[in-house]
């Protein structure tokens, strides 16, 4: 029975899943979410910081019991650099040299100082589509200590936003022949996927989350930090705050990018638009936020709990509540590799 460990590191809480695969198909059997001890490990990136991120996992693991070494996680961010490419009609080899040729001009440090991937996706008039993703070879170098630091061996690193397109495919299979936009709103980053399955797709990371919010309260209220995150996770103890108005400021980026992201994705496919937007993320709680994407984006905007979808006596996880953190991790899970 193979079997993987799935680690989703984010800015506010690491997600863990132990995954098993059968005839049958999966099965989840643990599951935990635990508060990440260093929020601004993408920023920092030292070796104390990852000790104490690799520590948090490690004590984990052993206290759930988590068993196998193999694991799988991904990336998100500023870290990442993600392009893409249009070529003419090329064999195989051709069109790989080509690529890593114009990926040395367009990436900081030319393509020897990084670490890279691509994806063919459905030719657009007459020409090839390659979705080329790189990350500094001195940070994956870094994540896959951290794994060793935490007694795993890590088999695969992948995409947030890639992820996030296969939870949604493996999950809604019914959707499969929809154009969907996703997003998946976390504390400092909202992944966000517009894709149809085999069809062209399209993804990045927006630096708007939760903490956007958390900032803002800050400056409305004139108070600490700390003091202005309790605030928005117990909105109820503040009525006299206006959240509503909050939420629209600090999302403006965020429906600029989407828009953005749509015009330049409806320019890359023929007579095909959005159906409905789906919202993911422990960020996507926030009230008024639906209401205000769906007005903002003339779409219908759905909330999306993954674990809904998931088949019945394969989660481990108690509070199916806590599906909307796990779209990430679900789709490492699913990953066929």
């Amino acid at each position: 029975m193979k079997k993987k460990i799935v680690v989703d590191i984010g800015s506010s809480s690491i997600k863990l899943l132990q995954v098993s695969f059968d005839r049958n198909g999966y099965n989840i059997e643990k599951a935990s979410i635990i508060k990440n001890p260093e929020p601004e490990f993408r920023k920092k990136n030292d070796s104390l910081t990852m000790e104490n991120l690799a520590n948090a996992i490690k004590e984990t693991l052993y206290k759930e019991k988590f068993s196998g070494r193999e694991a799988v996680s991904s990336l998100c961010g500023s870290s990442l650099h993600i392009h893409y490419f249009d070529f003419p009609s090329l064999s195989s080899e051709e069109l790989k040299s080509a690529l890593y040729l114009e990926a040395g001009q367009v990436f900081p440090g030319g393509s020897e100082e990084m670490t890279s991937g691509y994806l063919l996706l459905p030719s657009k008039k007459g020409k090839k589509n390659v979705l080329f993703v790189a990350v500094a070879k001195e940070k994956v170098d870094k994540i896959y200590h951290l794994f060793l630091q935490s007694k795993l061996r890590l088999s695969l690193l992948n995409v947030d936003s890639l992820a996030l397109i296969n939870s949604f495919t493996e999950l809604e299979k019914e959707r499969n022949e929809e154009i969907v936009l996703v997003l998946n709103i976390g504390a400092n980053f909202t992944n966000l996927a517009l894709f149809q399955k085999n069809g062209f797709l399209f993804i990045r990371d927006v630096p708007v989350g939760g903490n956007t919010i958390t900032r803002l309260i800050k400056e409305e209220r004139g108070v600490k930090l700390e003091e202005a995150e309790k605030m928005k996770r117990n909105l109820n103890d503040y009525p006299d705050l206006d959240i509503e108005s909050i939420i629209k400021k600090g999302t403006i980026k965020l429906v600029e990018e989407i828009n953005r992201s749509l015009n330049y994705f409806y320019s890359s496919v023929e007579n095909k638009r959005v159906e409905k937007a789906f919202l993911t993320g422990g960020s996507s709680r926030l009230p008024f936020l639906s209401q205000f994407l769906s007005e903002e984006l003339a779409l219908p905007v759905e909330k999306w709990n993954p674990l809904n979808k998931v088949k019945e006596g394969s989660v481990a996880l108690g509070n199916k509540g806590l599906g909307d953190q796990l779209a990430i991790a679900l789709g490492l899970a699913l990953e066929k590799n």
